[in-house]
C-alpha cells in the first residue's frame, strides 16, 4: 500500500494488468528511455542502464526483475531507512572466478568490469555480488553514476545480447556507488532462488507454503526460468501457476 507507482518496462508489449492496480501502473516502452541507436536490444544489462530515464520515477525506487516476488509484507524500512539510506542486500557469492568450479558468465564479467571502474576511480573493489532479488536505488546517484561513467556505458550499450564487456549498472555499479557515497548500508534479505523447470522447485514450493502457515517466510524469492537438457520440463508451468495461486490467493 505504500508504493506510489509501478513502472513496467517492456518492448512493444502490453501485459494484462489487474483492475485494482491500473491506476498505479505505467507501461514504459524501451524507446522512451533507451537511445534509438541502441535499439532493438535483448540485453538486460543495457535495459537496466537506462532505468533512471523513466519519466516520473521517484528519487527512491526499487528495481525488480520480472521473476522476483515479495514473499512477506515487508515495510518501507526494509528498503530505505527513514533518513533515505538505501539497503544494500549483499550476497555471499564472490565476484572472483573459481577455476574449475564456476563457469564464466556475462553477469560475473559485468561485476568484474564494474570493479575495474571502481578501482581506477575510487581505489576500491567489492568482493561480493548482490543477492539476486529486488534492488533499492536512488535516482540522483543513478544519474551521477551514468554521467561519471557515460563512456563505459555507451561502449557496451551497443551489445544486442549480453557480452563480456557489459556493466551491470542497476545491480552492482549504482548500489555500490551509493555505498561509496554513504547513501546505502548493508542489510539482510533472505531470498529463495530456484529454477522452475527443475524437480527441486517442488521443495521450494512446499517450503514457501509451509513458511506461510508457520509465519516463517523469506523476504523474497526468485522463480527463475531457464532451459536445460538436464531436466524433463513437462508440466513445470502448471506447477508454478498452482503454487502461485495457492501462495498468494488461497
Amino acid at each position: 500500500p505504500w508504493v506510489n507507482r509501478i513502472f513496467i518496462v517492456t518492448d512493444h508489449q502490453t501485459p494484462l494488468i489487474p483492475d485494482s492496480l491500473k491506476d498505479r501502473v505505467v507501461l514504459v516502452d524501451h524507446s522512451e528511455i533507451i537511445p534509438q541507436q541502441y535499439l532493438p536490444t535483448f540485453n538486460s544489462h543495457v535495459i537496466e542502464a537506462y532505468l533512471h530515464k523513466i519519466k516520473g520515477l521517484s528519487e527512491h525506487f526499487i528495481y525488480f526483475n520480472d521473476d522476483f516476488f515479495v514473499a512477506q509484507k515487508n515495510t518501507p524500512e526494509h528498503f530505505f531507512k527513514s533518513n533515505g539510506i538505501a539497503s544494500l542486500f549483499v550476497s555471499n557469492k564472490s565476484t572472483s572466478y573459481s577455476p574449475g568450479k564456476e563457469r564464466t558468465t556475462a553477469t560475473l564479467s559485468a561485476c568484474q568490469n564494474c570493479n575495474g571502474i571502481f578501482e581506477s576511480k575510487f581505489a576500491v573493489r567489492f568482493d561480493n555480488t548482490l543477492t539476486h532479488t529486488y534492488v533499492p536505488l536512488i535516482k540522483s546517484v543513478f544519474e551521477e553514476s551514468t554521467s561519471m561513467f557515460q563512456h563505459e556505458i555507451a561502449a557496451f550499450s551497443r551489445n544486442k545480447f549480453r557480452a563480456t564487456n557489459d556493466l551491470n549498472v542497476a545491480t552492482f555499479l549504482v548500489p555500490y556507488h551509493q555505498y561509496i557515497l554513504g547513501k546505502s548500508a548493508p542489510n539482510l534479505d533472505i531470498c529463495f532462488y530456484f529454477n522452475i523447470r527443475s524437480p527441486a522447485s517442488g521443495s521450494f514450493y512446499r517450503a514457501l507454503i509451509n513458511g506461510k502457515k508457520d509465519n516463517n517466510l523469506p523476504h523474497s524469492f526468485c522463480a527463475n526460468d531457464f532451459s536445460s537438457n538436464e531436466f524433463n520440463h513437462d508440466g513445470y508451468s502448471e506447477r508454478l501457476n498452482e503454487f502461485l495461486s495457492s501462495f498468494f490467493i488461497s
